[in-house]
């Protein structure tokens, strides 16, 4: 997220509202999140307004024209 000031992370595990990311570097955010096994969907806003699927990410129709992340936690 090259010059972000913020980013967010919001799926389907609370109801897409965003949760804060912290800065770690380098165009690095992180968060840690407990979730249950599963297959949740996320995207995540940047500088609260532009939701963005991540690089480098499994993907899915979100049903809209857009894509939505997939995490798949084991």
């Amino acid at each position: 997220m090259p010059g972000a000031h913020s980013v967010g992370i919001a799926g389907n595990w609370n109801s897409w509202r965003p949760a804060p990311l912290t800065a770690v570097g380098d165009d690095i955010w992180e968060a840690i999140l407990k979730l249950a096994p599963g297959v949740y969907y996320f995207n995540l806003v940047v500088d609260g307004n532009e939701w963005v699927v991540p690089g480098g990410v499994a993907t899915v129709s979100d049903g809209m024209g857009g894509l939505l992340a997939v995490l798949n936690v084991l």
